[in-house]
């Protein structure tokens, strides 16, 4: 009975082998793929974690310079402005002081003088040359001037 049994079991050892065999065999290569797919997983972790530190870097230094760009724009402003207001007061004292200047020299500048006075706060409308003395022959009178935009003798 043994004799006959032996290819039976042979088969059957050959059948369970085989079976166990292919088992493993999908085992392993499930296994593999899982652990393909984990080592995958973990490179895209790390790579999407250097993109996203190099653009929070980005941002940061897109940020600063912005920032620094709005500074150097408001300490122009703040200069330009005094710069201005100085020039304004500047303005002011040297007509004041043209004012004082033609009235001491030149009495028949008085018109002249007196409609400079009028138009402060406004433009001033006088050529810059009629506000220096007169250079050449005091005794001639001054072409014209222009006053308040229109032409007056002087």
């Amino acid at each position: 009975m043994l004799r006959y049994m032996e290819p039976i079991i042979g088969w059957g050892l050959a059948t369970l082998s085989a079976l166990l065999i292919g088992y493993l065999a999908g085992y392993l290569k499930k296994k593999t793929e899982n652990r393909a797919i984990h080592e995958d997983i973990d490179k895209l972790v790390e790579q999407m974690r250097a993109v996203t530190e190099a653009t929070k870097e980005i941002e940061a230094k897109i940020s600063s310079d912005v920032w620094d760009r709005q500074k150097r724009w408001e300490m122009k402003r703040e200069v330009l402005f005094s710069a201005v207001t100085r020039i304004a007061e500047m303005d002011d004292a040297l007509l004041s002081f043209a004012n004082v200047f033609v009235q001491e020299q030149e009495p028949e500048n008085l018109a002249l003088s007196e409609a400079r006075t009028k138009s402060r706060g406004k433009r001033c409308q006088v050529p810059f040359s009629q506000l220096e003395p007169h250079r050449g022959d005091l005794t001639k009178p001054r072409p014209t001037a222009w006053v308040n935009g229109t032409q007056t003798d002087t």
